[in-house]
């Protein structure tokens, strides 16, 4: 196995794939710790970081181009980012409870428009 295409693909999807696999290790190593401690809360944020990174570099990879400049890979962009806003806003309301964080019944909801709406208005659940 070499690198070489991956170094050779152009910055954008090599800074892609450097922070989709930070995100991977960082994601093995946040479980690994307890919850709560201070190292686990920063290796979180640097994952969201990471992971924030993936989604939106990924927005400008078009090299497949299905439907205009974006193809059906772009769906998972899209399902990554409601799933790293539901689950960033489940730590910081420290959602105990399977029905308040990822992957709780109202997760999606929370992702749609009038979720947004609702949680913009107040009167999200």
């Amino acid at each position: 196995m070499s690198l070489d295409p991956l170094a050779g693909s152009g910055w954008l999807i090599t800074l892609h794939a450097s922070t989709a696999l930070l995100s991977l290790v960082m994601g093995v190593l946040i479980f690994a710790r307890p919850k709560g401690t201070l190292i686990h809360r920063a290796l979180g944020y640097t994952w969201i970081a990471a992971m924030a990174m993936v989604v939106i570099s990924s927005l400008f990879i078009n090299v497949i181009r299905t439907w205009g400049p974006f193809s059906p890979i772009h769906l998972l962009t899209v399902i990554t980012a409601c799933a790293l806003f539901v689950g960033w806003r489940a730590a910081r309301t420290r959602a105990r409870s399977a029905g308040d964080g990822w992957p709780g019944r109202g997760s999606w909801r929370r992702c749609s428009g009038r979720g947004v709406a609702r949680a913009r208005s107040g009167t999200a659940s």
